[in-house]
């Protein structure tokens, strides 16, 4: 369902089967792989 997710914000369309939480769950990871990136260090996910 990650996958769907990730889909369906590159493609700008709806997300009718993933749920809220998956949705957070994605956004936290990418929000630590952006950190990583400006870092240079590694973040715990």
């Amino acid at each position: 369902m990650g996958r769907h997710f990730l889909d369906c914000v590159a493609t700008h369309r709806p997300s009718p089967i993933s749920s809220g939480q998956i949705a957070t769950d994605l956004v936290r990871i990418m929000e630590a792989i952006a950190t990583a990136v400006e870092t240079g260090d590694r973040v715990a996910i």
